[in-house]
């Protein structure tokens, strides 16, 4: 039996037309009984993690507030299709714009292929941080598209579907940048207008970045860098040309999940066919890792990072990371506010300049998506 988190009416007469078994393009509604790591909300892909102390009450609370907002957005559709003498049985390619787009703008990605095979889609779980997505960040702007190209679709379910959501992606965006230049116009924060820098749209704090975009940016950087052959580094310093295989290389990096997996990049010899794919003995940023607790360096090249340190931010909870890399910049009290900020969806990272200049390292991934 399908038991649902949240408040959806088990007998409710759509469930079947928006969610039920079978549709091409069914609206994902997580099961917090389903044992199957590919039927979770990727934020709570492990097993184990529930056994941490907070993190079982934090999946339930999560996945009962995105069950619910997807319904009730998903169940106005219907209401306004109804209301518009439109019978949504009969309104297939309205309905599934709607459940379709409601997935990746939340989230869920479609894998395309993988979605046939349940071990490969579990080992590229195991190998990718929260692939659908990253996936769906690209998705979206293609819904966007399709919703402007079907702006003035004779199938009425369909154009009404379209409409809102261009006017929900019009809203959103518009919303982000409005807030963005009046922190940046006002002084309260620096934010970076140059997209091949990896602080592009963030709020700067001091040596804080607070990423409001989430997930959306990335993409957009990386993409940035790869038409141009060019990175900014967050110093603002000069411009370094860098191969687009490196970028590809760097994207696919930043994705890996952490764990062994990100641990075992570091260390693959950097003469890969895709340069930026692995460390050569250096994170990520370009600290040079060394066995037990790293020493103070004495120039900007010669950072250094412990093993043991790597190890450790690897393996436990990344707002843990973040509510200690902004305590340590912040102080106490806006580091507890900043490091605490993940859980609203914002992505955190806090970083010392310096330790951009390393070689062959010019961008920073965003922590909350690593």
């Amino acid at each position: 039996m399908f038991r649902l988190q949240g408040a959806l009416p088990p007998g409710d007469p759509d469930f079947d037309l928006l969610a039920g078994a079978g549709k091409r393009n069914r609206l994902f509604l997580h099961d917090i009984e389903e044992s199957r790591l590919i039927a979770r909300e990727e934020a709570f892909m492990s097993r184990w993690a529930s056994r941490i102390p907070g993190i079982k009450g934090s999946q339930r609370g999560f996945t009962t507030y995105l069950n619910e907002i997807k319904w009730k957005v998903a169940k106005n559709h219907l209401k306004n299709l109804r209301a518009e003498g439109v019978d949504p049985a009969t309104a297939e390619r309205g309905v599934e714009t709607m459940t379709r787009f409601l997935n990746v703008a939340t989230g869920r990605g479609s894998l395309g292929p993988l979605e046939q095979h349940q071990l490969l889609q579990e080992m590229a779980t195991v190998a990718f941080w929260s692939p659908r997505l990253a996936v769906s960040r690209f998705q979206v702007p293609v819904e966007g598209v399709r919703a402007l190209k079907n702006l003035t679709s004779a199938d009425p379910a369909l154009r009404m579907a379209s409409r809102q959501i261009a006017g929900d992606l019009v809203k959103a965006t518009g919303a982000a940048l409005g807030f963005l230049s009046m922190l940046k116009l006002s002084g309260l924060a620096d934010v970076e207008a140059d997209p091949r820098s990896s602080d592009f749209g963030k709020i700067r704090v001091g040596n804080t970045r607070v990423d409001a975009w989430a997930g959306f940016q990335q993409p957009f950087r990386y993409t940035a860098q790869f038409i141009t052959g060019q990175s900014k580094p967050i110093t603002g310093k000069g411009m370094r040309k860098v191969p687009r295989d490196e970028v590809f290389g760097r994207f696919l990096r930043s994705k890996l999940a952490p764990g062994p997996v990100s641990i075992a990049a570091d260390f693959v010899p950097e003469d890969t066919p895709l340069s930026g794919l692995s460390g050569g003995g250096r994170t990520f940023i370009g600290e040079r890792i060394v066995p037990g607790t790293a020493k103070p360096y004495k120039t900007v090249t010669d950072r250094t990072v412990g093993l043991d340190r790597v190890i450790y931010e690897q393996l436990i909870p990344l707002i843990y990371v973040d509510i200690e890399d902004a305590i340590r910049d912040q102080g106490l009290i806006p580091g507890v506010a900043f490091g605490l900020a993940p859980a609203t969806g914002l992505g955190i990272q806090t970083i010392d300049e310096d330790r951009t200049s390393a070689p062959k390292r010019g961008d920073i991934p965003s922590g909350a998506l690593r």
